[in-house]
């Protein structure tokens, strides 16, 4: 289980007890954070990979293309694109180094402030 502050949790959970996280843009999205717009569809991102376990971390490089939605909108699992106005904000990381590891993300931004985003996975994880 994730901490609000994105960490794990250092209680131990029974299988029973887990629950699965959703990510709702309209619920949690940090504060000052306005969906990315469309025209993100297309350019090219460096996304940090944490390593987790010892502190370091990798940069990955990545198409970034438009998703209409989290993935359970789009591959018809209902939803409807999370609260975000339609998918507004939710993209496809498409790494160049890895075909097989694509991934959704919501890309949140502040307006007038290049350094303030925020990329956050369908589960929550930022």
């Amino acid at each position: 289980r994730l901490e609000p502050d994105g960490a794990l949790s250092a209680r131990t959970y029974k299988a029973r007890e887990l629950e699965p996280t959703v990510f709702d843009p309209q619920r949690d999205l940090p504060q000052l954070l306005m969906p990315a717009p469309a025209v993100l569809d297309g350019s090219i991102a460096q996304v940090l990979w944490r390593d987790g376990q010892d502190g370091g971390a990798s940069w990955y490089t990545a198409a970034v293309r438009r998703a209409w939605g989290p993935p359970s909108a789009i591959g018809g699992g209902g939803g409807s694109g999370g609260g975000s106005g339609g998918g507004e904000g939710w993209f496809v990381l498409q790494y160049l180094d890895d075909a097989d590891s694509d991934e959704h993300v919501f890309v949140g931004l502040r307006p007038g402030d290049a350094a303030a985003h925020a990329a956050l996975r369908p589960d929550g994880e930022q």
